[in-house]
């Protein structure tokens, strides 16, 4: 039925996955994932992506939620559905910038916020809405049985931090909390 992934974009069925593993290549801009993607009938499957750019998809970690289409009658055509990600990643980078000129155009002015220390609230938000998985909830006031392991929330402190979302100052005051010494 589906030949091309011209046809596979266009007329397969779309589902989601989640990459659980990346490599990068060594010029840090082309990198292939891993992909498991669940089917609406519950299997799963993992595939290799083709070669990707950072510029047309943006960066993908493990625990990234993405887009896949396949074909229901064979599930083994299946394909990272590269122009919903450019998509996506055209949109976050419009979104970047039109905050970026809104910044510059506020520099100087009285109350402006200061260099920095923006708007940390909106990264993470944005980040939410891409992956919803890539969020932790630090609220003391989860219930224990919802509470997640404290080192895979560390992890994914760490990985904020990483990725840029959190500074020095937030990494520590969000560890700190998780411990209990906040």
């Amino acid at each position: 039925m589906f030949g091309g992934k011209k046809k596979l974009y266009a007329e397969g069925a779309q589902t989601e996955g989640v990459v659980v593993k990346q490599a990068s290549a060594n010029d840090r801009i082309h990198f292939r994932v891993v992909v498991r993607a669940k089917f609406p009938d519950g299997s799963t499957t993992e595939f290799h992506s083709q070669v990707l750019d950072v510029h047309d998809v943006g960066s993908l970690y493990q625990g990234s939620v993405v887009p896949v289409r396949y074909d229901p009658s064979d599930h083994s055509k299946i394909a990272l559905d590269i122009p919903s990600l450019t998509a996506r990643h055209q949109q976050a980078t419009a979104a970047q910038q039109a905050q970026l000129d809104a910044q510059v155009a506020d520099l100087g002015k009285s109350g402006a916020e200061p260099a920095g220390g923006s708007d940390l609230k909106a990264q993470v938000l944005r980040m939410a809405s891409q992956n919803p998985g890539s969020v932790i909830d630090l609220r003391s006031s989860q219930s224990p049985e919802h509470a997640s392991d404290p080192v895979d929330r560390l992890t994914k402190l760490a990985e904020l931090k990483q990725q840029g979302f959190l500074s020095e100052e937030e990494f520590a005051a969000a560890k700190a909390k998780l411990l209990g010494e906040g």
